[in-house]
């Protein structure tokens, strides 16, 4: 087994024993390759590849994409491209180039190599812009393995205007110098010949420029850009992360098969000012390889258990909801309590300490947080299913961040808030009344007086109060807290007794929301009259 902790803090663990690892196109490797005697190695990327001797696959070009920006009459520096072999014998290659403009404005050497074991080879690519005019121009190397095994590094030059200056002195993006309304997005490490394969991680870097050779930085003050990656296979669409220096980095996993083929779209936008906006569009297609059955949580999916928030922290003692795929073998249904936390072969770990299962199927989990996690802290949670592990997410847990349970299950429109029979709704039909007291259902209202385990059932004497302070806001205005604690004969379900104020706002969708610590929850309606 080997583990690594990738640039994002990412933990991943690869064995050769029922765990996947990575081959040398980015892929999976296959249990076959797995099986041969291996090795270990990083590429120049930091990604662990699990080699088998003897496979004829395991080959890396280590980039997909360059571009080359300068001034009209200015060559700019060469690139570098690395031809990786991690076989126990030798491969050799043969290349070309073509630009499909017919300008001779770039070359590139070795254009045939061998590449020893473990000895990357570098191709040098040097432009030429001495003679080019002004514009945007592209080409295309390509390398024929000695197997049959072809791999390409798509070329884009930019040449600006002798005035437009590419960058300005203090390093930040000139927008308005570039009249141009074209971003030009290139893949730096996707080409025709990538694979991905469902369920896994796949890296998706792309670097962004304007026709001035000015990099999309996404840091401009007053300004907004964004670049993302589409999917036509129905994935969901995933926002890249700016480096600083033109490229965006993210991490997609697939999740729907489709056809065997997806096409991944980079997308990228600059507006600043009222009007002003530049764009730019890139499309690759890859191989989709099959799914492996193993869990899949999706990126950003781990949400808060009531407001079915991603972009919340939450709180120990939470219910939690993760989606996904392949995370069970088959609905389950709400589980009884003390909660299992093991479920036919499934299991949800933070750092090896399994959670409490409420309820469990192929594309969602409704777990509870222990008590004692660290607050203010990243953790990872990961879905085991049977001998197979997801790939860690991330979450951020703090102290408090309270929700309020809705009607929807979305987190939005109708609260879960009863009127004072613990029965009744209030919602339109069945309105609450001024100075009636209503019970509002939620979690993630931070700490209790008293030890309870997570799974178990919350007591009923003495029952257990929480140590903040919980106010309750309708329509702007305080509600006296009667109560605010978790609800007897519940796993993770908190309640807070209050009165509605003699002047709150009456109506068929009054707005209701808790805060603790200064967190608000979710706002949620209510009916009044």
């Amino acid at each position: 087994i080997a583990v690594k902790i990738d640039t994002r803090g990412i933990l991943s663990v690869f064995a050769g024993n029922g765990l996947q690892g990575l081959d040398g196109d980015g892929a999976p490797a296959t249990q076959a390759e797995l099986d041969g005697p291996s090795g270990l190695a990083f590429d120049s990327q930091g990604t662990l590849l699990i080699v088998a001797a003897g496979s004829g696959k395991l080959r890396r070009v280590d980039r997909a994409g360059i571009i080359f920006t300068a001034l009209q009459g200015v060559t700019p520096g060469s690139q570098e491209v690395a031809v990786i072999n991690l076989l126990g014998r030798g491969v050799s290659f043969a290349s070309g180039s073509v630009t499909f403009d017919g300008a001779a404005w770039m070359k590139h050497l070795p254009t045939n190599a061998d590449v020893a074991p473990n000895e990357p080879r570098r191709i040098v690519v040097q432009p030429d812009f001495a003679r080019l005019a002004p514009g945007i121009r592209r080409g295309v190397i390509t390398l024929v393995f000695n197997d049959g095994t072809i791999r390409t590094v798509s070329a884009l030059s930019i040449v600006a205007p002798a005035g437009a200056g590419p960058e300005s002195k203090d390093g930040n993006r000139q927008a308005a110098s570039c009249a141009s309304p074209r971003l030009n997005v290139a893949f730096t490490q996707i080409n025709e010949g990538s694979a991905a394969k469902s369920g896994q991680p796949f890296s998706i870097e792309a670097r962004v420029v304007d026709d001035c050779g000015n990099p999309l930085r996404g840091n401009e003050p007053n300004t907004n850009s964004f670049v993302s990656a589409k999917f036509d296979n129905g994935d969901p669409d995933l926002r890249l992360t700016p480096l600083g220096d033109g490229r965006w980095t993210g991490t997609w996993r697939p999740l729907n098969q489709g056809g065997g083929r997806v096409t991944v779209s980079g997308i990228a936008a600059h507006f600043w000012g009222l009007t002003n906006v530049q764009a730019g569009r890139v499309d690759r297609q890859i191989s989709l390889l099959p799914a492996s059955g193993a869990p899949v949580i999706l990126a950003g999916a781990v949400v808060h258990g009531a407001s079915q928030r991603g972009d919340v922290p939450i709180a120990p003692g939470s219910l939690v909801t993760l989606y996904g795929a392949n995370l069970s073998e088959r609905t389950t249904g709400l589980n009884a309590l003390p909660l299992p936390t093991e479920k036919e072969g499934t299991e949800v770990l933070i750092g090896g300490q399994p959670l409490p299962i409420l309820f469990a199927s192929p594309t969602q989990i409704n777990a509870q947080l222990p008590f004692n996690l660290p607050s203010n802290a990243v953790l990872q949670i990961v879905v085991r299913r049977n001998a197979q592990i997801s790939v860690p997410e991330s979450f951020v847990v703090a102290p408090a961040q309270p929700g309020i349970f809705t009607k929807n299950q979305q987190g939005t429109g109708q609260g879960i808030v009863v009127r004072s029979d613990q029965v009744t709704l209030a919602e339109p039909g069945t309105p609450a009344r001024r100075g009636e007291a209503v019970v509002i259902y939620g979690t993630g209202l931070g700490p209790v007086n008293q030890i309870v385990t997570a799974g178990n059932q919350a007591p009923s004497s003495p029952l257990a109060v929480t140590l903040s302070t919980v106010e309750v806001l309708i329509g702007g205005k305080s509600a006296q807290v009667l109560f605010s604690g978790l609800t007897p004969g519940f796993a993770g379900l908190y309640q807070v007794n209050a009165i509605l104020p003699a002047d709150a706002p009456t109506g068929n969708a009054v707005p209701l929301s808790l805060r603790v610590d200064g967190r608000l929850s979710n706002s949620v309606e209510i009916a009044v009259e």
